[in-house]
């Protein structure tokens, strides 16, 4: 497939997946203030690769699908940060079907909705180990990654309780700290105190 990005005026035709990385090198697309982004095949982010959609509250930005997606492949790490952003044509609504943000808080809620997410706390506002500590090995990995799990805990009446994607089974919660029912994948610093 041919890697071809096209300027119209101000928005952008994209045909085949992004330039796969080099070298540890990412490939990074950005979508200024006002523009849109109007795919003529599928975006299919590879190794590192970055996608910055950068609209604002005066001059959002569209990604318009035209029945394509935007995916990833094999073991991407790049991101995607899309900030005041449409998205039109791409088989699914914005925060109303499955697989497209409407498992997000509020379940079924309006786009880029905020809402607490309730932590246990305190969060820390500094790393709260000292580097000499863990140098001089009187700190493991395992208790440091306790007061983590501890701090970012749902606390009791969080809206991230067992509030994941159904697909994932009962008892998922949003976030990498489980609470309320058990599910098999609640795993962050979950590992014997005695590891290291």
């Amino acid at each position: 497939m041919g890697r071809i990005l096209v300027w119209a005026m101000t928005v952008w035709a994209w045909a085949g997946p992004m330039a796969s990385p080099v070298r540890g090198g990412a490939t990074t697309r950005t979508v200024a203030a006002g523009e849109t982004l109007s795919l003529d095949g599928d975006l299919v982010l590879l190794g590192n690769d970055v996608l910055e959609i950068n609209g604002t509250a005066g001059e959002p930005c569209t990604l318009v699908g035209n029945g394509h997606q935007a995916k990833t492949k094999g073991n991407w790490t790049g991101h995607v940060k899309a900030t005041h952003c449409t998205f039109r044509q791409l088989g699914k609504t914005l925060r109303k079907d499955a697989g497209f943000a409407l498992n997000d808080i509020p379940r079924g809620g309006e786009a880029d909705q905020q809402v607490d997410p309730q932590f246990a706390g305190p969060l820390p506002t500094a790393f709260p180990f000292r580097d000499e500590d863990i140098k001089a090995g009187k700190l493991t990995v395992s208790q440091m990654l306790t007061l983590f799990r501890k701090a970012y805990a749902p606390a009791e009446g969080s809206p991230l309780i067992d509030a994941g994607d159904p697909a994932d089974g009962e008892g998922a919660d949003i976030g990498a700290v489980g609470a309320g029912k058990p599910h098999k994948d609640d795993c962050f610093g979950r590992f014997p105190a005695a590891a290291p």
